[in-house]
This record gives C-alpha cells, structure tokens and sequence, in this order.
C-alpha cells in the first residue's frame, strides 16, 4: 500500500528520503515518515541504491510499481530511455564516475521513476548529480515538485558529462600537438584519453534520445515550460 508499511533497513536499501516543501526546500524522512507518506501530502522523493537485496520487493510491494518498472529501475546495466506508463515516466539516464580512484569514463545508470507524487531514484554508486539534488533542497534552493527535480537531474547530469567531455578534448588537443615529440609512455596515455573521449562521446547519443523522448512524450506532472526546458537540454548533448 501507499502507506510504506513495509521493514525500511539497510537491506532494502534506502539511502535518503525528503519531503518537499514547494517552495525549494525539503524536510528529511526518517522510516516513520517515508511509511506514513499517502497521496495528497506534498510530493516525496525517495532515493535507493538498487543493489540492495531487497529493493526490487520493496518497490513492488510498498512503492506498488509494475513488475517490468521494477525490473527495469534495478536492473544495473540499464541503457538511457523513457517509457511512459499511465501513472508516471521511467527514465533511465547515465553519469559519470566521479568517486574516488574510479574511471569517469565509466558511466553509471540513474533510474528514475516520476509520478504525480513521487520522485524514486535508484543508483549503483555514488552519483554527483544526487549530491546536487540534496544540498540544494537542504538549502533551499531546490525544485519544488517532482517535474522540476525530473529537470534538475537531467540538466545536473548533462551538466558534468559536458563538463567532462570538454575536459578530456581539451587534454586530447594539448597532448595531439606533442604527439610528435612524445615517448611510449605518452603516446599510450593520449590513446587512452582518445579512447576515453570516444567512448563518452557515444554515450552521448542515447541520452540525447531519452531526454528528448521524455519531452515529447508530456507525462502526467509536467507542463508546458517543462517540455521546452527539456528540448533544451536534449539539444544540449
């Protein structure tokens, strides 16, 4: 049911749940308040990490999703896209690695749900763009309802996939002018960041894609300038 009456520990995995204000802030949710949060109050957002063993049955029995929603949000490997359902959106998008000793190159799926209601979000590791998300709702800065947090991701992921992209291209071109004059040890290091840079880059196109399909696609929770700020930013990669 709605009412989250269901064991919220570690196994689940819930990582951080708000409340949201309407007016850029947001109140946390400890278990009690994520399991008493009904339709009607203000829209919630609950974010996991969806290798938890029990994520996949939490969402099925609490979040009340479809079977194929919930495969989808928990599968690791999935690919950027937006599928419409008649009670919300699932988006799937991709960030970069930027923890700790990890290859940025490698990209990690954040998988979306977005009703009405409800924000749900599930990662494998640590993302960036999530961080931004909470400091600017503890802040006060942040969205005030699910279709402008849906935005603020998107925009924050675009935002340092550029980012890094421009950073890598910008390295490639300063070390191709010394490709000439480089020893072994160089010249494998500028293959490496063309291989990088290659792979980024193919990333980009998919994500283009999904953002782009969830402005044409108007889910339920969004309006009109929403859309445009979506083309937008499907234009941006």
């Amino acid at each position: 049911a709605y009412g989250y009456r269901v064991s919220m520990d570690e196994s689940i995995g819930l990582i951080q749940s708000y409340l949201l204000d309407g007016r850029g802030g947001a109140a946390k949710l400890a278990r009690r308040g994520v399991e008493d949060w009904k339709p009607g109050d203000p829209p919630v957002w609950v974010h996991m990490d969806l290798t938890a063993p029990a994520a996949a049955g939490w969402l099925e029995e609490a979040a009340e999703l479809d079977e194929w929603v919930i495969e989808a949000l928990t599968y690791p490997g999935s690919r950027p896209r937006t599928v419409v359902h008649e009670e919300g959106v699932l988006v799937v998008l991709r960030g970069p690695n930027l923890n700790p000793g990890a290859d940025a190159s490698s990209m990690i799926p954040l998988a979306i749900w977005a009703d009405r209601h409800r924000l749900i979000t599930l990662r494998s590791e640590a993302l960036k763009s999530i961080t931004d998300l909470r400091l600017s709702l503890e802040e006060g800065r942040g969205p005030g309802n699910v279709a402008d947090a849906v935005i603020f991701l998107v925009e924050a992921l675009e935002g340092r996939l550029a980012g890094l992209v421009a950073r890598h291209e910008e390295e490639l071109d300063r070390l191709g002018e010394l490709d000439r004059f480089a020893d072994a040890r160089s010249r494998r290091a500028l293959s490496e960041l063309r291989h990088d840079v290659a792979r980024l880059r193919r990333f980009l196109i998919p994500q283009r894609e999904a953002v782009g399909a969830l402005a044409a696609a108007k889910p339920a929770g969004f309006d009109a300038d929403d859309f445009v700020q979506l083309r937008e930013q499907a234009n941006l990669y």
